[in-house]
Order: C-alpha cells, then sequence, then structure tokens
C-alpha cells in the first residue's frame, strides 16, 4: 500500500497540484540522468582502462643482513666463506677480527688490493676454494681499474700475516707484513659473477662459484662501460628472473671493483 501525505491547511485540488508538481520534477531528474548515462559510461570504461594498464606492484621482501655483507664476500662452491676488505678500515677490520689460526690470508700482487680471508669454519679448504679466493682477491684489486685481464695472487697462513714491521719501518692503518713462503696463483683471470642466491642475497666473485650456487646470474669482464650502466643492465636482468627483491641499482654498484666493464653472459 502506497502512503499519501496531505496538507490539512490546503484543499484537495492544492494537494493534487502539489503532487503533480513533485511528479514533473522527478520526471525532469529522470530524463537528464538518462541523457547523462552514455556519458558517465564512457568515463567510467576510460577508468577501467586505465587500471588495467597499470602495472602491478609486486611486494618487496626484505631481509635482515648477515655479519659478512659489510664486506666484499662469496661463497665457494664448496661452501667456504670469503670476505674482503672494502678500504683502509675494513681492511684492519678484516684481519684483526676475522682471521682465525686456520684461515688462509689472499692477496694480489700488485699495489692497491684488498685483504682477502678464506674463513676455513674448522675445516681444510679444498684447492678449488683456495684457486677461488685467489680470484676473488685478483677481482677485487687495482688490477681491474688498470684495464687489466689477469693478475698474480699469493696466498699465506694466519700466523704469516702480521702487524709488526721489520726495523725502522711503520705499517699503515689497514696494512699488514706477511712473513715466510707463499703459495702462488699465476695469471688469475679477471671476470666477476654476479647472482641471487637461494636466501635472495645478491652474491658477487669468481664466475664459476657464482653459477654453481646462483640459478640467476650475468658475468662481467673488464671493459669500458661505467659502473652506473653495467649495474643498471645487470639489476635489468636479474630482476625479469627475480622480481620479489629489495635491492636495486645502489646495491649491484656497491658489488662492482674499480674500473669498467662490459656485461658477458648470463644464465637463461
Amino acid at each position: 500500500m502506497t502512503e499519501v501525505r496531505l496538507s490539512l491547511e490546503l484543499s484537495a485540488q492544492e494537494n493534487a497540484q502539489a503532487y503533480f508538481a513533485r511528479a514533473k520534477k522527478a520526471k525532469r531528474k529522470m530524463e537528464g540522468l538518462l541523457l547523462s548515462l552514455p556519458v558517465l559510461e564512457k568515463k567510467l570504461s576510460r577508468l577501467n582502462a586505465r587500471v588495467d594498464l597499470a602495472p602491478l606492484k609486486v611486494p618487496v621482501r626484505r631481509r635482515k643482513r648477515e655479519w659478512f655483507e659489510k664486506f666484499h664476500w662469496f661463497f665457494s662452491s664448496d661452501g667456504f666463506l670469503v670476505i674482503a676488505g672494502r678500504d683502509a678500515r675494513s681492511n684492519e677490520i678484516v684481519i684483526r677480527r676475522h682471521l682465525g689460526e686456520s684461515d688462509v690470508f689472499f692477496h694480489a700482487d700488485i699495489f692497491g688490493a684488498p685483504h682477502t680471508v678464506l674463513v676455513s669454519g674448522g675445516r681444510v679448504p679444498s684447492e678449488s676454494a683456495r684457486a677461488q679466493a685467489a680470484a676473488f682477491a685478483g677481482i677485487y684489486s687495482s688490477a681491474w681499474k688498470s684495464g687489466l685481464f689477469a693478475v698474480d695472487v699469493y696466498s699465506a697462513r694466519a700466523d704469516q700475516v702480521s702487524k709488526q714491521a721489520p726495523s725502522g719501518e711503520s705499517v699503515g692503518k689497514g696494512a699488514f707484513m706477511v712473513y715466510g713462503e707463499r703459495q702462488w696463483f699465476r695469471k688469475v683471470p679477471l671476470e666477476l659473477g654476479i647472482g641471487v642466491d637461494g636466501a635472495d642475497r645478491l652474491m658477487a666473485g669468481p664466475l664459476n662459484a657464482i653459477r654453481d650456487l646462483c640459478p640467476v646470474w650475468v658475468s662481467l669482464g673488464v671493459g669500458t662501460e661505467s659502473k652506473t650502466d653495467a649495474a643498471k643492465r645487470v639489476v635489468g636482468f636479474l630482476k625479469k628472473k627475480k622480481p620479489v627483491v629489495s635491492w636495486g641499482v645502489t646495491e649491484v654498484v656497491s658489488l662492482l671493483p674499480a674500473g669498467g666493464f662490459r656485461v658477458l653472459n648470463s644464465s637463461q
């Protein structure tokens, strides 16, 4: 049943005229709405198209950084951690805090090279791990910046590394003396691999280790491309394969040695 409200102050004819006026007004509003409906439908269609074209934001996974990530680092193919200093201060820390009795010290035979430590973890380092650590020491030396494609590297036991200088000499911050016989790795090739390991960490090191441990990787050699340009290319490839990560160009730049680059190869 429809409820009809009448005003007692108006006559029956005046009440009827009031309802008739309301009906005419409602009809005009309806006609206006019907005329504007096609315009609204077009606007809605354009908005839907924009939503379809807008890229979806991929959620970013963030993780806790490990202590060794403040240095240059990588894991050998058989699981040995290798770290190297980034500057004089971190070179000092690498030796004073992280060179254990059973660890192995590496250094490229060139002025301007990081102190590199193969962390044994109580195990006897394999020959392949030693060779990869030697390659790592060469990659982050000034040999790369100098445009060399290979460099000699030597290793020594932890007890051969000392802050004690010969009589009449001094050892500056970040520098150490190495005494006794050394093991040499001749003409170590400079080829860097950057990949994403199982923990979604960016790992940079000798290409053979990176290929063994990282399903997604890019290799770089000595070249003429700038750090930033090379890093952009590396990030572009890696993020196609692993989009849900928190790193970018800045993180890749921090992994690169000083010098120029050329991208050589990548995982499929």
